[in-house]
């Protein structure tokens, strides 16, 4: 900095910078990643998969969902109504012309929400923000609700080195194919093997993965049907000479036990099978 003798860009000089050359930005990191390839920093066949939050610099208050549309429409019909009670029992030409104006900003409002909705009824995207398009009214830390950006990464897994970012949906539900198959291009691969927690264990995204020579490794979600008196399906194998789903041999005493105490409405007994557990009448239910 002495060159120029202390003189540093101010934040919108930057920000301008970085926003018109947003593209040349995208293509240098994806020749970095390239480069980085060449020298064998990047090995290119397996990648790990998070998100993680930043706080954007859109307000709250400039972000809006239906759910805020509706109430501040119902908060605009309040005011105006009220405004115009008020206007019925002004005498002053005064406070009729305040009145008057205090409507018609009310009703200014009321078509701008009316444009947000509109807005979001025609499109995919669950919520707008007015500043920035791109950020969405995530939870950043100690389930503090503010405006920021999900951003999904991708890093190599020889170095932990970054391959692949985007700005995502508010969680990772719908995530995983997306930047999974965008990391393909920088690494110039046509197969691929994929880690990601549970947040991306969705059986939609995996099947895309496979339609797309990826090789997917989620953590399962945990099962819904705890302490519910359920058999969750991961407790059950395949036998594939009989074709039906046989319980792992250390659950048999467990599932009994629950069709002992939870199925009370099943009449017939439960017959085990002499091959690995065959229990009929509740597979016949389960599977």
């Amino acid at each position: 900095m002495w060159l120029l003798s202390g003189q540093r860009p101010r934040y919108k000089t930057i920000a301008d910078f970085r926003k018109k050359y947003r593209k040349a930005f995208r293509e240098i990191f994806r020749r970095f990643v390239y480069l980085l390839k060449t020298w064998e920093l990047i090995e290119g066949e397996t990648i790990a998969i998070d998100s993680f939050r930043i706080r954007g610099q859109n307000s709250l208050k400039n972000n809006f969902n239906q759910k805020k549309i509706a109430r501040h429409l119902a908060y605009t019909d309040e005011k105006i109504n009220e405004y115009e009670a008020l206007l019925d029992d002004s005498d002053r030409e005064e406070d009729k012309k305040e009145i008057e104006e205090k409507i018609a900003q009310q009703k200014q409002k009321q078509a701008s929400y009316n444009t947000l909705k509109e807005t979001l009824e025609a499109g995919e995207e669950e919520q707008i923000s007015l500043t920035d398009a791109d950020a969405k009214a995530v939870v950043l830390h100690r389930n503090t609700v503010n405006v920021g950006y999900n951003i999904q990464a991708s890093v190599d897994a020889k170095n932990k080195l970054l391959v692949e970012y985007s700005t995502g949906d508010v969680n990772d539900t719908h995530a995983l194919a997306d930047i999974a198959i965008e990391s393909k291009e920088p690494l110039q691969v046509e197969k691929l093997n994929v880690l990601a927690d549970k947040g991306y264990h969705t059986g939609e995204e995996i099947k895309r993965c496979g339609d797309n020579d990826i090789t997917t490794y989620v953590s399962p979600r945990a099962s819904s049907t705890n302490n519910k008196g359920l058999f969750p399906v991961e407790i059950f194998g395949y036998n594939l000479s009989r074709c039906v789903s046989v319980p792992g041999v250390e659950k048999i005493i467990m599932l009994l036990r629950e069709c002992c105490l939870r199925i009370f409405w099943l009449k017939r007994r439960l017959i085990l099978s002499s091959d690995a557990g065959y229990f009929s009448p509740v597979l016949k239910m389960a599977c």
